[in-house]
């Protein structure tokens, strides 16, 4: 971001493996969160069944190690934000954070918790498909609401923005090769 087109709009797309399998974070993450029990209520579904099976045979939860890659995700989003703020372009740039589906609730996989919903990642009860999704745009949200969107998918996030602002899409999208 440090090294854009300052006289141009930009578009940056991150997305992060995490919280997806292999669960990988730094040492002092998974030092941080070692203690932490896993006291996730049953999902309510199929997964519990393949959970039961899994603590029968001694599997471990996953819970500390999924907090502890949570939190590295969550620090590399604020290097973002925080990069956005000291090119002081953080007002009038609009940053939305989406998950693809719920997180797994199966013991000894992952360690997400979709509570209050039914069910998790794989499983088409409203905690596989409904996510959590976030959006900063500081000079616009700080004061106001943006609509609710209902929808578990990001084309809808993405039309319902355009709608809400007024944005006319461009009829085609540039192109993405480099000196066209």
């Amino acid at each position: 971001m440090r090294e854009r087109d300052k006289s141009k709009p930009f578009f940056l797309y991150l997305p992060f493996l995490a919280p997806h399998e292999p669960l990988k974070a730094p040492q002092e993450l998974i030092d941080k969160y070692a203690g932490l029990k896993d006291e996730r209520d049953p999902a309510r579904s199929p997964s519990d069944e393949i959970s039961k099976v899994a603590k029968m045979t001694g599997r471990e939860s996953r819970r500390p190690l999924y907090a502890a890659v949570v939190d590295a995700m969550d620090q590399a989003v604020g290097r973002v934000l925080t990069t956005l703020d000291e090119e002081n372009i953080a007002d009038n740039t609009i940053v939305m954070f989406f998950s693809d589906n719920g997180a797994t609730r199966v013991h000894g996989r992952g360690g997400g918790d979709n509570a209050p919903y039914r069910g998790g990642k794989g499983e088409v009860y409203e905690g596989g498909i409904r996510v959590v999704s976030v959006m900063r745009w500081p000079a616009l949200i700080c004061c106001q609401h943006l609509p609710t969107v209902h929808r578990p998918d990001a084309e809808s996030r993405f039309s319902s923005l355009l709608k809400y602002r007024s944005i006319t899409p461009l009829a085609s999208p540039p192109s993405m090769v480099a000196g066209s």
